[in-house]
């Protein structure tokens, strides 16, 4: 069995995870502007959003959550090629 992480600790990740992804949203080249790139960048920014909203409802664990969906779908932009940035 893993021991238990506090609250604490994981409010800690979410802020963490949640920087990176605003800073990468921020940084990232665009390669393909077509519509479906537009659309999937709306989204990740709307999870990140949500992650934030979260966050300021002592909500960590959802934070976390809506932060990871952001982090999958700029991963499969990259992996389409529709989009360059490193974490």
């Amino acid at each position: 069995l893993k021991p238990h992480k506090p609250a604490s600790h994981r409010r800690a990740r979410a802020e963490r995870y949640v920087a990176k992804a605003s800073s990468t949203l921020t940084r990232l080249q665009i390669l393909s502007g077509d519509a479906e790139t537009r659309r999937v960048l709306e989204l990740a920014r709307s999870y990140v959003e949500d992650a934030k909203f979260f966050l300021n409802s002592d909500m960590a664990d959802d934070s976390l959550i809506a932060v990871s969906y952001a982090e999958g779908l700029l991963d499969c932009l990259r992996a389409l090629g529709k989009v360059e940035f490193t974490w």
